[in-house]
């Protein structure tokens, strides 16, 4: 909460975005079940969406393992290179999944 005690609009939004996904699940679960699913393959979408979001997580950070990897491979002119590089990934990555950098207000 803010000092004035009001919550911020993005607070809000992040609320009704959760409601809206949370109250929908059992609708969408009724036509599932309805039309033949069974519960292993709720059990395989939740594996694939976990799988989804731990690639987003970890992709900057294999990245990163791969570049230093691969600087033994490369001159030390192209690992300065490849080194320098991921910062800018990692902010990419940051910056679309709306990360709040420091400085930022």
């Amino acid at each position: 909460m803010s000092r004035s005690g009001a919550i911020p609009p993005e607070g809000l939004l992040q609320l009704l975005g959760s409601i809206v996904l949370l109250s929908s699940a059992w609708p969408i679960t009724k036509v599932a079940l309805a039309a033949g699913a069974t519960p292993s393959w709720f059990a395989v979408g939740r594996a694939g969406f976990s799988g989804l979001a731990a690639f987003a997580v970890l992709t900057p950070i294999s990245l990163f393992a791969v570049i230093a990897v691969a600087g033994a491979h490369v001159s030390p002119h192209g690992f300065a290179i490849l080194m320098y590089s991921v910062p800018a990934a990692v902010l990419a990555v940051a910056l679309v999944v709306g990360a709040q950098l420091l400085g930022r207000n």
